[in-house]
């Protein structure tokens, strides 16, 4: 972990493509920069084991050419659990009777959301939606008993979503070129990132707007905020 001082700390926490998080582990505060959206690469053949991946968890084919799109739910990020928080039988937490209810009232949200988004984006693109969910806790997993579900074995959080509240989503091409969302984005950055097969004017973009720190630039420049589950990114 590289330690920067408290200055360039509120420096990075100024440009709006990075964001900050505050926490506390083991009695110690813990401050953490992450970037709202990454980029990266892996080899075609390494894209082919996560479509084989894929196809087997689903059971459904996936067309040649189709960009791979997770939107992924850890549950302690998403859902606001810790890894031991108890939820049913034998819970000894004071707000352990209305606290199910509400983790499964906000699961629905966002299976509803899920299927909404697959049915747009797969009419519109060469795209193969999935939702996927991290069974953490072990015992939230009853909860997503939808189809709408792909559970992770550990595959995708060990390769794009190691840090809980760092990434949200993937797209990943067939090219093994992918971009991590660690922040929202509106349908119509998503429209433009998905017409492109390059991606260099978006990369160009994104170095830039780490440059010029408050303003982003290109399909960066307008900050999205949704205030409901309803939206996809």
């Amino acid at each position: 972990m590289n330690e920067i001082s408290e200055q360039a700390f509120k420096e990075k926490c100024n440009n709006i493509m990075f964001k900050c998080l505050t926490y506390s582990s083991e009695g110690l505060i813990i401050q953490k920069i992450l970037y709202r959206y990454k980029f990266g690469e892996i080899s075609e053949t390494h894209f082919q084991q996560i479509k084989k991946v894929l196809i087997r968890d689903s059971n459904k084919a996936i067309p040649e050419g189709s960009t791979i799109i997770i939107k992924y739910t850890d549950n302690v990020n998403t859902l606001g659990l810790t890894p031991k928080e108890k939820l049913f039988k034998g819970s000894t937490t004071s707000n352990s009777l209305h606290r199910p209810r509400r983790v499964k009232k906000q699961i629905k949200h966002l299976e509803v959301s899920a299927k909404k988004c697959k049915q747009q984006l797969e009419a519109d693109y060469p795209v193969a939606f999935y939702s996927m969910y991290q069974p953490n806790p072990p015992n939230i997993e009853p909860l997503f008993n939808s189809d709408v579900w792909l559970k992770d074995s550990g595959l995708f959080k060990n390769l794009f979503f190691k840090i809980a509240q760092d990434n949200c989503a993937l797209i990943l091409k067939p090219d093994g070129e992918f971009m991590l969302l660690g922040s929202h984005l509106s349908d119509n950055q998503i429209d433009q990132i998905l017409k492109q097969s390059d991606w260099s004017t978006f990369k160009n973009d994104w170095k830039n707007s780490l440059i010029h720190g408050k303003k982003a630039l290109g399909v960066f420049k307008t900050q999205f905020t949704p205030n409901t589950l309803t939206h996809c990114f």
